[in-house]
């Protein structure tokens, strides 16, 4: 909270330096028009700059208070994680995955989380691409919006298997990757029979956040990997906080929170699953 109210307290300082400035430039248009005087705008035009000068703070800063408030409470519970805001996880690591063929049209990301625990080593990032056609997890207009994981579980050896809650999801992955695909649409689906209990509790799990939350979700497990991604609403992002709007709305810290969560506590309990045998 701590944290929250530094973003706060830089969001009203540049909403009154706006309101400032245009109070400002506001009145300098009623004099110009009132008096014709032009020295009378370049004056205010020369004070507004030196406002700016030295009492503007940019954007950036607020929303990078934000990020940082937010995602600094998110990895409390996993003192083993750090975030390196300037990085991001690679296109590569979905087209290993079987998640897309070709190389996007448009890729970023923000804000890696990363570490390592017990032999676990976990990244986690949201990723924006754009693809030019329905491609693994993007949907039909080609675009896909995530935040993505990808552990490696060193003491894991699992077969090659994707978990999606949507038919839809990885029709178009890779044809000549031999990996089954389970749709988890129903109870039975979720028992996984015939596959190794910790994959069935995942696949337990995946589906159980589905049903509560409503996000489709994709799973990959091959060997001593897991990748799981939580796809998002193509124009939904975690952190674009408003600076019209107070940053104590708590929805999209709290769906954060919630989704790493999920996402780290599935990398740990398949790991712990393993280790049991």
């Amino acid at each position: 909270m701590d944290d929250l109210r530094k973003a706060e307290t830089v969001r009203k300082k540049i909403l009154l330096n706006y309101s400032v400035i245009g109070t400002v430039l506001f009145i300098g248009l009623i004099i110009e028009a009132v008096t014709w005087m032009s020295i009378a705008v370049a004056v205010i035009a020369l004070f507004v700059l030196v406002y700016i000068n030295w009492y503007g703070i940019p954007v950036s800063t607020f929303e990078n208070l934000y990020i940082r408030a937010v995602t600094g409470h998110s990895i409390e519970g996993y003192p083993w994680l750090s975030i390196d805001y300037q990085s991001h996880m690679k296109a590569s690591e979905l087209q290993s995955a079987g998640w897309i063929r070709d190389t996007p049209d448009y890729f970023s990301g923000k804000n890696l989380i990363h570490g390592s625990h017990d032999g676990v080593s976990i990244r986690v990032s949201e990723i924006y691409l754009k693809m030019p056609f329905a491609q693994g997890l993007c949907a039909a207009n080609g675009t896909c919006n995530t935040l993505m994981l990808r552990a490696e579980i060193a003491h894991m050896e699992m077969p090659p298997v994707h978990l999606v809650t949507s038919p839809r999801l990885l029709q178009h992955a890779l044809s000549d990757t031999p990996v089954e695909r389970v749709v988890l649409d129903g109870e039975e689906a979720a028992q996984m029979q015939g596959y190794p209990a910790p994959l069935a509790d995942i696949a337990a799990g995946i589906l159980d956040f589905h049903r509560k939350h409503g996000s489709d979700i994709a799973a990959s497990v091959n060997g001593h990997e897991l990748r799981c991604a939580i796809l998002l609403p193509e124009q939904f992002h975690y952190f674009k906080p408003r600076l019209t709007k107070t940053v104590f709305h708590m929805e999209p810290v709290a769906r954060f929170d919630r989704d790493l969560q999920f996402l780290v506590e599935t990398a740990l309990s398949l790991s712990a699953h393993a280790k049991r045998g």
